[in-house]
């Protein structure tokens, strides 16, 4: 059961209540209740002022907590300010957002510089196609422009340098959605042509066929220095030879 109370104001004779104690609370709040207020306690029976009652007082007038600020902490610095320290450029600034910093120049240069060994690799597979496609379209190719499908069946050769030029156009436009389908064309390169200059007793343009098609497989593949150049140096060799004596011979 909640306690109750009756309250009084001094030198008057008429009391207010019953009241609980939230009831008092929110007069005191209000300003209707002080120290001198006089309070009858039901449970005690007897009057008495507010001032004479600590432990009602203190639920009716509640000490605020006071707010206490903390030190102000030195906290030590990593970087060590000092007057010799140079401003920050707008340019290292720049440099900091695009990670060239000195701690990151190392990194970049080597991811740039396997960019553009790619881009490398990119062309000189490219190059290495023309070759391929002109080699093998060009001696035939009014097959191809008369519709003769029948011959084209008997030299298929045709066909796969239409490819080349086809593949050959796609790398120059910088597209290395073709990879797969190239390395692919590489390692058919190395079997069909293994199987026919065999069969023909052509050691030369079985060589030469056979190194530009391992080369152009390495083109897609890597981008280091080593790989990239030897694949280079291979490959132009090589299908450029297959290419002339061709053509040519």
């Amino acid at each position: 059961m909640l306690q109750e109370y009756y309250i009084r104001q001094k030198d008057v004779d008429e009391s207010r209540g019953p009241f609980t104690v939230e009831q008092l609370a929110s007069l005191a709040e209000a300003g209707q209740i002080d120290d001198e207020t006089i309070i009858y306690d039901v449970d005690r029976e007897t009057w008495e002022e507010l001032a004479h009652m600590p432990e009602l007082r203190a639920s009716l007038f509640p000490e605020q907590r006071k707010l206490n600020l903390k030190p102000k902490e030195v906290i030590a610095r990593l970087n060590v300010e000092s007057e010799d320290d140079a401003p920050v450029t707008v340019d290292e600034m720049l440099a900091a957002a695009e990670g060239r910093t000195k701690g990151t120049k190392h990194k970049m240069r080597i991811d740039e510089l396997q960019e553009y060994l790619a881009y490398v690799g990119m062309h000189v597979a490219a190059v290495i196609f023309l070759l391929s496609g002109i080699a093998l379209f060009v001696p035939d190719m009014g097959l191809l422009f008369g519709f003769d499908f029948a011959a084209m069946m008997r030299n298929p050769l045709v066909l796969i340098g239409a490819v080349d030029l086809g593949l050959a156009f796609i790398l120059f436009l910088r597209t290395t959605a073709v990879y797969p389908f190239i390395r692919f064309r590489a390692a058919l390169g190395v079997g069909f042509f293994t199987v026919l200059y065999l069969s023909y007793d052509e050691p030369l343009l079985l060589a030469s066929v056979v190194l530009g098609s391992i080369a152009l497989y390495f083109c897609t593949i890597s981008a280091t220095i080593a790989p990239v150049a030897i694949a280079t140096v291979i490959g132009l060799l090589g299908m450029g030879t297959y290419a002339y004596l061709i053509l040519l011979t």
